[in-house]
């Protein structure tokens, strides 16, 4: 009698294999979901360092503080009043001494977090800060106390 050969996978082998793709497809999907969510987490704490570090190099320079401004920060920025990325000195404009002005502070126009959320600047009494909502998209800092609330990323500028 002739032997049969077998040239196809049996339906157990397909099973298998078909879960185990299954199972690594699962755990990369976590695994770079992590990895991304700690992309945005630390672009997020650059991004509010670099904006701090620009409202207070405005301030060593002219010893004049940006105008905070924490319901619209969509034109803080780019706002020439703030000479944070565009030119303040002269015309009606100008908050700053024309020679104390050494900007603009920004080499490109940052607005909004990794999430989609407008970085904010705000001012309440001494304390001064820039912060990003986080990836709840909610702000949740009060500015009157030196601790970021909930998942609120913030950088107090002193």
């Amino acid at each position: 009698m002739a032997r049969k050969i077998n040239y196809g996978f049996t339906i157990l082998e397909l099973v298998v294999t078909i879960a185990i793709i299954a199972i690594l497809a699962g755990v990369s999907t976590v695994v770079v979901s992590n990895i991304l969510e700690d992309a945005k987490l630390t672009k997020a704490k650059t991004d509010v360092k670099v904006l701090a570090e620009a409202i207070l190099n405005v301030y060593r320079d002219t010893t004049v503080w940006p105008q905070d401004n924490p319901i619209n920060t969509v034109d803080l920025w780019n706002n020439p009043r703030n000479g944070l990325f565009r030119t303040a000195t002269g015309g009606l404009s100008a908050r700053y001494p024309a020679r104390a002005w050494k900007g603009p502070y920004l080499n490109k126009l940052v607005e909004t977090d990794p999430w989609g959320t407008s970085y904010r600047y705000q001012a309440v009494g001494t304390i001064r800060g820039v912060a990003s909502c986080g990836p709840n998209r909610a702000y949740n800092n009060s500015f009157n106390q030196l601790q970021a609330q909930v998942d609120d990323i913030v950088f107090y500028i002193q």
